[in-house]
Formats: C-alpha cells, sequence, structure tokens
C-alpha cells in the first residue's frame, strides 16, 4: 500500500465511486497528450511530423491527441507511439492509491523517460564494470599471499575498489600490507616499510602489527579516509 498522504479534500471525494471513475478517465486523457510533448521535448525537441513518421501515423493526428486528449486511443495506436519514442507501454489495472502516486509527479523528467536503446547501454556498460571490478585482482585475491603495496595500488586504480560492498571488502580480507601502509590513497607510505616497525603502532588497533587491506577498506567504505 502507498505511504503517500492524499489530501483529506481528494481523499473525501475518492469516496464516491461516480468521482473516482472520472477522475482516472479524466488524468489518462490529459496524461498521454502531456507526455507526448515532454518526451518530443526530451528527443531533441522532435516535431510531430517526425513523431507520425515514426508511428506510422499523420501528423494531424498527433495534433489531434495532444490538443483533444487520448479518450479515443486504443492499444494499436499507443503501441506505435511508444515505439516511436523506443519506451515501452505499461497497460495493467492498478489500485487507486497508486495511481494517484503516478499523477502526482508531473515533472518533465518523470513524464519522459529514456529510450530503451539508452537503458540497456547503461545496463550493459554497468555489467562490464562489474565484472572488470571482480577480475580486477587476480593475482592478489588468493588468500595468505603478501603483496608488495605498489602492485595493491595499482590493482585498485585499475577499479579494484569500485565496488565498494561487502564482496570486496571480503576479496581483501587476507591481503597483507606492509606495515606502516595504513592509507590506499597515500603510495609514499609504501616507501615506509624498510623504516617502519610493528612496535611503533603497538598502541594502534588499525595498524599495530601487519595491516590487511580489508581493515583499509573498511575505513575507506565507511567514509573515515
Amino acid at each position: 500500500m502507498s505511504t503517500q498522504v492524499i489530501n483529506p479534500s481528494l481523499l473525501a471525494k475518492m469516496k464516491d465511486k461516480r468521482y473516482r471513475d472520472l477522475y482516472v478517465a479524466s488524468h489518462i486523457n490529459k496524461l498521454i497528450p502531456f507526455q507526448l510533448r515532454a518526451l518530443r521535448a526530451a528527443r531533441n525537441n522532435m516535431t510531430q511530423e517526425e513523431l507520425a513518421e515514426r508511428a506510422e501515423t499523420t501528423q494531424s493526428v498527433i495534433s489531434r491527441i495532444q490538443n483533444k486528449g487520448a479518450a479515443n486511443l486504443n492499444i494499436k495506436s499507443l503501441l506505435k507511439l511508444a515505439a516511436a519514442f523506443d519506451v515501452a507501454l505499461v497497460v495493467r489495472f492498478e489500485p487507486i492509491d497508486r495511481f494517484i502516486d503516478w499523477v502526482d509527479d508531473l515533472s518533465p523528467e518523470a513524464m519522459s523517460p529514456k529510450s530503451s536503446e539508452n537503458v540497456l547501454e547503461e545496463i550493459e556498460r554497468g555489467a562490464s564494470e562489474k565484472e572488470a571490478t571482480k577480475n580486477s585482482l587476480p593475482a592478489i585475491a588468493a588468500s595468505g599471499n603478501v603483496v608488495d603495496a605498489e602492485h595493491l595500488f595499482a590493482s585498485i586504480s585499475n577499479g579494484g575498489v569500485r565496488s565498494t560492498g561487502t564482496a570486496t571488502q571480503l576479496q581483501f580480507a587476507d591481503i597483507r600490507l606492509p606495515v606502516g601502509v595504513t592509507s590506499i590513497s597515500d603510495k609514499s607510505a609504501s616507501q615506509k616499510r624498510a623504516t617502519d616497525t610493528p612496535d611503533r603502532y603497538a598502541n594502534d588497533p588499525i595498524r599495530g602489527g601487519e595491516t590487511t587491506a580489508g581493515k583499509v577498506l573498511s575505513k575507506v567504505v565507511g567514509g573515515q579516509q
């Protein structure tokens, strides 16, 4: 159920079945033309003629929809318009509170969804980046391996910690950093390992003894660095 607080005056009117029916019909009739305008603007100010050509109709039909509403549109016509903008068409029955939620946001951003092509490209790009992150540290992902800090820094800069969730922390949990290296953002720290000793940080809960990359990443993920 929606958590939206409905205006008391509207809520009182919605108790009348006839009012509810007219409310839904009126908004559908007005929202389709409104969304056509928003989508045309978002598609480099697509003209009515261009939309008509893509939707396999005429400019006069597009003009009539935008000026007189969408009451007489059928599913076939709506599907053609959706295809013209390369978006999905959703036609389903909903409870009145969700419908009110939907018509409550008439911003251009809400009324002009991205094209399906752009959305799929973003999904594919995100999947590729996730896979690259997963495979970016094959040499140091093995549990117990002691690695040079510079190797770790280079791997991180290539995307090793783009994903900052639990899996990333676990991946680094058993990697040992040189004593004194406690910040993955301070490459110069790797040069200190020849002179720093565990005793220097004996009372430091983070830097005492050997420091794991898991500890460092936990600080980064938690926003402490």
